[in-house]
């Protein structure tokens, strides 16, 4: 969830936060960033029709963290954006072009 709270802030990177980081509110504030990323379709398309699932190349960049947080990626974002909570664990990932 790091990912989508500290970043370079470019177009394709999750919004930074119109607030300050509180460490009695962290949790909270990360899976809200996280929500609101995955749900923000030009930084992540979602679902494709041939059932694959378009991703921001953070996941590509950074994959590794979010497998070790949930065992997949595909696994991390179904947890994070229910939306997606019909997405295949073998839905191939194709990443967006980075901004």
């Amino acid at each position: 969830r790091i990912h989508a709270g500290v970043n370079c802030a470019s177009l394709s990177c999750p919004d930074l936060l119109t607030e300050a980081f509180q460490a009695s509110a962290l949790s909270e504030q990360l899976t809200n960033a996280t929500r609101r990323w995955l749900q923000n379709p030009t930084k992540n398309p979602g679902k494709q029709s041939d059932g694959s699932l378009k991703l921001s190349k953070i996941f590509d960049w950074y994959g590794a963290d979010f497998v070790q947080d949930s065992g997949s990626i595909q696994a991390f974002v179904k947890k994070c954006n229910p939306a997606w909570s019909d997405v295949s664990a073998s839905a191939g990932i194709p990443f967006e072009p980075y901004q």
